[in-house]
């Protein structure tokens, strides 16, 4: 159902090596409440590397929600819920404050990122190295240069997008990325039509001002 409670996890004694890995999250959940007040105790000089233990532990986290909600649409559970649409049942097993961007981000790439065409970016999110909010970025600029690329450099253009976003690099850097994609690797002409397509824009963003 949409709607069940998302703090109650059934039968975990059930569940053999996941019950137990279930259990340690529950523990480590625990853990984490208290450490807020445990942070006095910490050396000043060990206070960076928690903060890296923390990020790296909240890179697998979304990790390991993309891949919940991919298991959870492949075996029909959200088809068959009375959800409207994925990201609706993500939002009401996910606590109270999740945003529902976020949400939708974590559900298109938890479905999408299945597409075989997306298996290097899907690899790259699944192993933590790229967060969910930035694969779907990655889509998203993929479809925009698609018609503009030659056929045969589709998956080139892909893994240099995928790359850029395993870097760290923010969503604004791939579309700046963009013109050299596709001068790189786009149709022929392609970069001129580009550059006169912006021109034209300009010319009536400007006259638009004019009037």
């Amino acid at each position: 159902v949409c709607g069940a409670d998302p703090t109650e996890l059934r039968s975990p004694d059930l569940m053999g090596v996941l019950g137990q890995t279930v259990a340690g999250l529950t523990v480590a959940l625990g853990h984490l409440g208290q450490l807020q007040k445990q942070l006095w105790a910490s050396p000043s000089g060990e206070l960076g590397a928690l903060l890296g233990l923390l990020g790296e532990l909240a890179a697998r986290i979304d990790a390991a929600k993309v891949a919940v909600v991919r298991e959870a649409a492949t075996r029909g559970v959200i088809a068959e819920s009375d959800c409207a649409t994925p990201s609706d049942w993500v939002l009401t097993q996910s606590p109270p404050a999740t945003q529902v961007k976020d949400a939708v981000t974590v559900a298109r790439v938890a479905i999408a990122g299945a597409h075989p065409r997306w298996q290097r970016l899907d690899q790259a999110v699944l192993a933590g190295g790229v967060a969910p909010a930035m694969a779907d970025a990655v889509m998203r600029e993929f479809v925009k240069l698609h018609d503009s690329l030659d056929v045969s450099m589709h998956e080139d253009v892909l893994d240099a997008l995928t790359q850029l976003a395993e870097a760290g690099h923010s969503t604004r850097d791939l579309t700046r990325a963009r013109e050299r994609l596709i001068a790189q690797y786009g149709q022929p002409g392609e970069l001129d039509r580009m550059h006169q397509r912006l021109t034209a824009r300009r010319s009536m963003s400007a006259f638009g001002r004019d009037l």
